[in-house]
């Protein structure tokens, strides 16, 4: 026998609600064919579908919040399981904040949880499908790609965060960083939060120095330092680009603000220093003559933090 599906109260009193009312739109809506979900496709019914009843509405909204979320933290385990996390994606923690759960273990279980408290059957869940995938088998998570993960998420519930997880994954091949920057644009130019704002900001600069361009990086990174003070990655990652354009004024500009909200037992400090010294020890840094003794500048006069930085840059 089947163990019964436990609902949250409310939730259970909408369906009854839902269930009770022969106008029902939700009934109606057929079954997708297959996944097929793509960045720009709008959800087939939202909240503001005409002629939702009011119990639609917010069963609608809860269910999809639910599913979106589910996939956007099945987004944060593959970008984390890429080769090139060791050496970027540190950048998307913000101090102060809980830590991003990438481990793919913690997420198998908790969203087998999760999707046990949601009714089986649901007509509007492009993602469920691949949500229950990777649950029922955790091999297929290693070949589901980002992109897909983050477009199912905001096919529900379309967000910024799951365009920003687009981003950083397209941002990991060459022929794919003018999308990605046009994603991050797009999200500045609209409403984004100053944690998103922050966050775009920050990955527009990674892309800039991918392609080697320290100054425009160093742009974006004070931009982004300065549209959150508590990303304190991009505030270390503004004083390191700062570093490698041997710009002194601005590497003091930087090392302001880093001394100002970066404490010495910060977990986003220690963070970067790792991410410097793989960068160092995997030749993705190797900075010049220049560089270094800009670095040695401030090594000798500056806060505890910047210190650290410095060591961390200078040392191979």
């Amino acid at each position: 026998m089947a163990e019964p599906i436990l609902f949250d109260a409310r939730i259970e009193e909408l369906l009854r609600e839902v269930a009770a009312d022969p106008k029902s739109c939700l009934l109606r809506v057929p079954r997708p064919a297959r996944l097929g979900v793509v960045l720009g496709r709008r959800p087939a019914v939202g909240v503001a579908t005409a002629g939702l009843s009011a119990a639609e509405r917010e069963l609608v909204a809860v269910h999809r919040g639910e599913l979106s979320y589910l996939l956007r933290k099945l987004a944060v385990v593959r970008l984390f399981e890429s080769p090139a996390a060791a050496t970027n994606l540190v950048r998307v923690s913000i101090a102060g904040q809980p830590a991003l759960s990438a481990d793919r273990g913690e997420w198998v279980e908790s969203t087998r949880e999760a999707l046990a408290a949601l009714r089986q059957e649901e007509p509007l869940d492009p993602g469920r499908k691949l949500l229950e995938r990777c649950v029922g088998d955790p091999d297929t998570i290693g070949s589901t790609a980002v992109t897909d993960v983050a477009a199912a998420a905001n096919a529900l519930e379309p967000t910024d965060q799951g365009r920003i997880y687009i981003a950083l994954s397209l941002g990991h091949e060459l022929a794919q960083v003018e999308n990605a920057r046009a994603i991050l644009l797009d999200v500045l130019a609209g409403q984004a939060s100053p944690t998103n704002a922050s966050l775009a900001a920050a990955d527009i600069a990674r892309l800039e120095s991918i392609f080697g361009d320290s100054r425009s990086a160093c742009g974006w990174y004070r931009q982004s330092a300065r549209a959150l003070p508590t990303n304190t990655l991009a505030a270390c990652s503004w004083l390191a680009t700062s570093f490698d354009l041997a710009d002194r004024s601005e590497g003091e500009l930087a090392a302001g603000t880093v001394a100002g909200c970066v404490g010495e037992n910060d977990p986003a400090l220690r963070s970067f220093i790792e991410l410097l010294r793989r960068q160092r020890t995997g030749r993705d840094l190797q900075p010049t003559g220049r560089s270094i003794e800009l670095a040695r500048r401030f090594l000798s006069s500056s806060s505890e933090t910047v210190r650290s930085i410095c060591d961390a840059y200078i040392t191979p």
